[in-house]
């Protein structure tokens, strides 16, 4: 994805944290493996600091990490000093990360200066996921996924675009190898 105008993240994904649906995707991620899930943008969360450090600890206290984006995925795996400290992984970490409340909200290199304009979080909140409430077929999950790629990233519109092209041409052939919706 290249967004024209500003920095939208790495991905599609990223694209899609970046809209005005940004919670109803990540819901309807979990939702589609069977879970129930709440996405809070960060600006509810700032808003609601106790409230949601206290739901926070509750998860964690159950073993259910907490889901984070802010400019890029990572989970609370747990806090220390009641909540003082939030243990924090990302995919360029093996060891948590011990952030204060302070840390959570500075933007970091990957975001530049539009970040630290007051409300562009760029799609940035926490994901608390729930219950399973039902178990879906695996298999078909990844199929479905795998042929949707190119309507996912076929997008091009005044703000982002991306390369159509390769991916028509892999769901050919997937189709041609018997991967069907």
């Amino acid at each position: 994805m290249y967004a024209y105008d500003r920095f939208l993240g790495d991905g599609a994904t990223d694209y899609q944290m970046s809209g005005p649906d940004k919670g109803r995707f990540a819901q309807s991620v979990f939702a589609k493996c069977g879970y129930a899930s709440t996405f809070v943008p960060q600006q509810e969360v700032q808003a609601n600091r106790r409230m949601y450090l206290q739901t926070l600890m509750a998860y964690i206290d159950r073993g259910v990490p907490v889901i984070r984006y802010f400019c890029g995925w990572g989970v609370f795996v747990g806090y220390e000093e009641y909540a003082e400290h939030l243990l924090y992984l990302t995919a360029d970490s093996a060891e948590p990360t011990r952030l204060t409340w302070e840390q959570l909200f500075t933007p970091n290199d990957r975001q530049g200066a539009e970040a630290e304009e007051p409300g562009n979080f760029m799609g940035c909140g926490w994901l608390f996921v729930g219950e399973k409430r039902e178990s879906p077929d695996l298999a078909q999950l990844y199929c479905d996924a795998v042929l949707d790629m190119p309507r996912l990233l076929g997008v091009k519109t005044r703000r982002i675009a991306s390369a159509r092209r390769p991916f028509a041409l892999g769901r050919k052939a997937s189709r041609t190898a018997g991967l069907q919706a």
